[in-house]
């Protein structure tokens, strides 16, 4: 029985839309629409099948799939996308892989010029789970930066960790924008409904 841990996630949550990974590949071949190829990565089912097309994908194995169209799939928030199912699906148990190389590619992701990119890389950082994050984090929320410190605030929440809520419950005293702070105190609220349950440093079978 593998151990699980609860991990309140609250956006890019694995849905079922490829059960079939033929319709995976179809998909990353035809859809030339950024946002909705990204829609459609975030939500692919956890199975087998499709996490080692997602694995082929974020290590460019071109030679396993030489007619993908590497261009597109190369971009950021492809690739962020991908990031995204891979740690998400390590995080529950479905997949044994390495984290540093994903934590490194969204962490300098953080410092794009595209606006798109850098916010959907800072709330992804989170989902490493790396106390060594918070601190790089924190000051982002402690920026007061409208919708880049509530991304950031959202990355801390996906760290699932004691240190984390700690910071959280810290931040929401220091902020001065009354928006932000009443966002924090959702945040923090939530945990106070449904206790952390420290996640286990991988996944015991």
């Amino acid at each position: 029985m593998k151990k699980r841990y609860l991990f309140i996630v609250l956006v890019l949550i694995s849905g079922s839309v490829f059960a079939n990974t033929n319709n995976l590949l179809e998909t990353l071949r035809t859809e030339n629409d950024i946002d909705v190829l990204c829609n459609e990565i975030n939500q692919v089912e956890w199975s087998t099948e499709n996490l080692d097309v997602v694995q082929a994908v974020w290590s460019k194995n071109i030679d396993k799939y030489p007619d993908l169209p590497w261009q597109k799939l190369n971009n950021d928030i492809v690739r962020l996308s991908i990031a995204n199912v891979l740690m998400q699906a390590h995080r529950n148990c479905k997949i044994e892989l390495n984290m540093d190389e994903l934590h490194d590619f969204v962490r300098s992701k953080i410092t794009s010029k595209n606006l798109s990119v850098k916010g959907r890389a800072t709330y992804l950082l989170g989902l490493a789970g790396r106390d060594e994050d918070i601190p790089f984090l924190s000051s982002i929320v402690e920026s007061e930066e409208k919708g880049w410190a509530e991304e950031a605030a959202l990355s801390l929440t996906f760290m699932h960790t004691n240190a984390a809520v700690d910071a959280l419950r810290s931040l929401q005293t220091k902020v001065k924008r009354q928006s932000l702070k009443d966002f924090l105190q959702k945040m923090v609220k939530r945990y106070d409904q449904y206790p952390l349950t420290q996640r286990t440093k991988g996944c015991e079978k």
